[in-house]
């Protein structure tokens, strides 16, 4: 059984507080503003969100008690972004706006498989590394490799709408192993529909959003 957390009131929460993401409702809006060191990859530097859905994933520990919370997000912007995510494990946030690969939409592990390949290419006496056929790096398209960020695939349960069970997911992350604009894969399958999402992504601190 697991234990939810009850809505919490958002009003006096700063984004470094993940009482102020439990909070966040469809219709809310955001700003991401750009860090001093850096540009995001908008036109302006300035992105906008509106929070369009929530999937609130509860992950649990070996012994049943709460591992950590990962909060997906859908999210409509003038950019290509699709998905916010935002992962609370206690007092801690790692956040994190992302691109759905190859146009965008779910599909089974046979059409990801076929689709982009590339998740699961190793070549000849390389590591398991997922690998990526062209990214940005250093302004040069070229393949770029990615390392496993997680010892294995976290799985949580959230829940499901206009249903009274929970729908289960499985989370898979992986990092590049070189400087990159996303330098984040995030694959998501939910598990009862047999879909599955690839996602690239870009870390973003809690203190350049303001609603």
């Amino acid at each position: 059984m697991i234990r939810r957390r009850k809505p919490e009131q958002r009003a006096d929460c700063p984004p470094e507080d993940p009482r102020f993401w439990r909070g966040l409702r469809p219709g809310a809006r955001l700003t991401i503003r750009p860090p001093q060191s850096e540009n995001l990859p908008t036109a302006s530097g300035r992105l906008e969100l509106e929070i369009n859905g929530l999937r609130a994933v509860a992950v649990q520990d070996d012994k049943g008690g709460l591992l950590l919370e990962y909060l997906l997000f859908d999210v409509s912007s003038a950019g290509p972004f699709s998905t916010l995510v935002v992962v609370v494990a206690g007092s801690n946030l790692s956040i994190r706006i992302a691109t759905p690969l190859d146009e965008g939409s779910a599909a089974s592990r046979e059409e990801l498989a076929e689709r982009l390949a590339w998740l699961f290419d190793a070549g000849p006496g390389e590591p398991r590394y997922a690998r990526c056929p062209a990214m940005p790096v250093a302004g040069q398209e070229r393949r770029l490799s990615f390392g496993s960020a997680l010892a294995a695939p976290l799985r949580g349960d959230y829940p499901a709408a206009g249903s009274d069970r929970a729908s289960t997911l499985r989370i898979m992350e992986y990092a590049a192993l070189e400087p990159c604009e996303e330098p984040f894969l995030i694959v998501l399958e939910d598990a009862d529909r047999g879909r599955v999402t690839a996602l690239s992504a870009a870390g973003i601190e809690p203190r350049q959003f303001r609603s």
